[in-house]
């Protein structure tokens, strides 16, 4: 048997971790989804990293909490999203969090209300700022280092952002279909005058397919890119008897990593498949 002055010990000693942990699970910065807690993990570096709220979106049309995602918002001292009009899914579950939480909405930031800002390069380094603010806010002794890390981050995208355009350069004008239109942001950063959505925001008309079929088969259109987890019979229908090439994009990115460099792989990996499609032969 263990002596009773050691249980209490050992019971004092759990009470205290308990209420360690406690505390700081409820001091975690929340962020909703992966493309923007990507932008806070970069700024905050070791000493703060941020808790993904929700982690595997399919598509943001389609979207619910499970039990695990509200008991995360619950926990949150700080919570970082984009407001009702982009990420409704979560705006019920924040209306129940503990009122000593922090919401910060970073929609007013925002170039325009773009569901799918993060395909964006220019507006993801428009809400540096802002994050690194309200970062420096939960912990401002080390505001000298969310500043530094702001400002790589700055940089590193920049550069990205040049070196990505300065790859696509040739293809500008060329002419391709996306099945929604989560790439117009990506379009536009990277100068692509020639793309078109299918889609606009998750509905697509026979008419639409039907005349879209016919300028792919009287004009020429080199790519069409469906969407990884979407419905393909769109696709189908509309790529049957053609000689379309086809590639395969994934905005939410659900086969990258979440952390610091979810952002820069996604951006990388969009490109990456529009120049597969765009070069081949």
């Amino acid at each position: 048997m263990i002596p009773r002055i050691l249980q209490h010990v050992l019971l004092a000693a759990a009470i205290v971790f308990s209420l360690t942990y406690s505390n700081a699970a409820a001091e975690n910065i929340s962020v909703s989804t992966k493309p923007l807690h990507a932008l806070v993990a970069s700024i905050a570096g070791k000493q703060t990293p941020p808790v993904l709220i929700i982690d595997g979106i399919t598509s943001i049309h389609h979207m619910s909490l499970k039990p695990s995602i509200i008991r995360k918002l619950h926990k949150a001292k700080t919570v970082i999203w984009m407001g009702a009009d982009i990420e409704p899914y979560i705006e019920n579950s924040l209306k129940a969090v503990p009122t000593k939480t922090v919401l910060h909405d970073l929609s007013s930031h925002l170039i325009s209300p773009d569901i799918h800002w993060w395909t964006n390069p220019q507006q993801a380094i428009l809400l540096i700022k802002p994050l690194t603010d309200i970062i420096i806010e939960s912990d401002p002794e080390n505001r000298s280092e969310y500043r530094s890390n702001a400002t790589m981050l700055i940089q590193r995208l920049n550069e990205m952002r040049s070196e990505i355009r300065n790859s696509l350069a040739r293809f500008s004008h060329t002419r391709f279909l996306t099945l929604h239109n989560a790439y117009d942001g990506f379009n536009s950063s990277f100068g692509l005058t020639g793309g078109k959505a299918i889609e606009h925001n998750g509905t697509v008309g026979v008419k639409t397919i039907a005349g879209l079929r016919k300028e792919l088969l009287q004009t020429n259109i080199p790519c069409v890119f469906g969407e990884a987890g979407e419905n393909s019979a769109i696709l189908n229908a509309l790529l049957e008897g053609t000689n379309t090439r086809t590639g395969t994009l994934d905005a939410m990115g659900n086969n990258l990593a979440a952390g610091p460099q979810f952002y820069e792989n996604l951006i990388r990996q969009i490109a990456d498949t529009y120049l597969t499609c765009f070069s081949a032969k």
